[in-house]
């Protein structure tokens, strides 16, 4: 069985908003690095969409006299 150590691993998250503020895609990708200096990287990408719309609930007015 052969193991790699790895000398670093860093990551990086970009941001990109998207039509409004409840929009938006964040990529994060991850790189390792060995030490010869070879290096390899994945990245997953988490799409935010708000697509629900809000609802509105009102309480009975306590003051109110039947």
């Amino acid at each position: 069985m052969m193991y790699v150590l790895f000398t670093s691993i860093t990551n990086t998250t970009t941001t990109t908003p998207g039509s409004c503020p409840s929009n938006y895609t964040i990529v994060k990708t991850w790189t390792a690095t060995d030490q010869c200096g070879n290096s390899t990287s994945a990245s997953q990408t988490i799409t935010v969409a708000d697509n629900t719309a809000p609802v509105v609930t009102c309480k009975a007015n306590p003051n109110q006299v039947n």
